[in-house]
């Protein structure tokens, strides 16, 4: 069983309470930090909280609530600059990219993990070669594992 990813909008129950995670910092000089915000049940207060990441995972009181976090509609304007052909192909790739990284192509985690991209039973080097394979048999031209990687 897959956990869902710990990024910003997850909601997550901690020390008794749920929270949503309002960001993530991945390069404190402690290690990484989550930021959590929730509304105090007592006085209708917003609240914004630090904990480091080894903390929060370690605490048995810690848990995502839910499913995988609801899918954003894609975010259209933050590739402005390029046509709509390039935005779409840009989405199609970053599919591909989790396909390799995670074995699911579908970012919610929700789609079914096919047997080369099985990061529990291959290694990443399997897992790009296997995409490189697939690209190349579907037209692309120049697909390495190198080009996968990059």
């Amino acid at each position: 069983m897959s956990r869902p990813l710990l990024r910003p909008g997850t909601v997550v129950r901690y020390g008794g309470r749920e929270w949503t995670v309002a960001g993530i910092e991945a390069s404190s000089a402690s290690g990484a930090r989550i930021w959590l915000s929730g509304t105090e049940k007592k006085d209708e207060q917003d609240t914004l909280a630090v904990f480091g990441l080894a903390e929060l995972l370690g605490d048995a009181s810690f848990e995502p609530v839910g499913g995988p976090p609801r899918l954003r509609v894609p975010q259209m304007g933050l590739l402005a600059t390029v046509s709509e052909g390039e935005q779409w192909r840009a989405f199609e790739l970053e599919r591909h990219v989790s396909e390799v990284e995670t074995g699911c192509p579908a970012p919610d985690g929700t789609a079914s993990v096919r047997p080369e991209y099985d990061p529990a039973s291959t290694t990443l080097a399997q897992r790009e070669q296997a995409k490189a394979d697939e690209l190349a048999a579907q037209g692309w031209s120049d697909v390495s594992r190198a080009t996968v990687r990059r």
